[in-house]
């Protein structure tokens, strides 16, 4: 029991040390792909010092032209597109995905870096999105409000609350860490 234990911390502690956390200006600044390790990011900080990280809830607002995300990608998975003839692929009327979207919260998935040297880099997110394929640009859709804030209700911070407690008890974070990561999740319990 104690080995399968010490196995199961080593691992969680491998996969902290090398999972990153990337931000607004590492991307801004990037002369080429390979200058922004793109592996294991976990989380992202925008230019307004927004967290953005695995496992978040994004709140979808509604398209700001009323019809079609400017900020987001949606495609028909394989398994929707296997359903359909192609004809039916070729008349589908891909606003009906905003419309099911919009007004929602949906959770990241994991990150994408996108861009060239010439244009620029920027980050994405690929939401889990029922059955669709999402991806936003993460500061292009909180700039123009189709991304809103995330506000943690009490019961993610309690659980989360509880889990960083655990990883405490565990050894793999300090209690300095712990106060620190808890003083940020108190202020979401009611």
């Amino acid at each position: 029991m104690k080995g399968i234990l010490l196995i199961t911390i080593m691992l969680i502690s491998g996969f902290n040390m090398t999972a990153q956390v990337l931000k607004y200006e590492q991307v801004k600044n990037a002369q080429k792909k390979s200058d922004i390790n793109k592996e294991d990011i976990i989380e992202y900080i925008s230019e307004n010092g927004t967290s953005f990280k695995i496992g978040d809830v994004l709140k979808i607002d509604k398209p700001i032209n009323g019809q079609i995300f400017s900020s987001m990608s949606i495609r028909m998975t394989t398994f929707e597109m296997l359903a359909l003839s192609q004809q039916e692929q070729k008349n589908f009327d891909y606003n009906v995905y905003s419309r099911t979207i919009a007004k929602t919260a949906l959770k990241i998935k994991y990150f994408v870096i996108e861009g060239d040297k010439k244009k620029g880099f920027s980050i994405s997110a690929n939401l889990d999105g029922v059955g669709h394929n999402i991806q936003v640009r993460l500061e292009y859709g909180v700039e123009i409000g189709e991304i809103g804030e995330h506000k943690m209700t009490s019961e993610e911070a309690m659980v989360q609350l509880k889990s960083e407690k655990d990883k405490m008890e565990l050894g793999l974070i300090t209690a300095e860490e712990y106060n620190s990561r808890k003083s940020e999740l108190v202020k979401f319990i009611k």
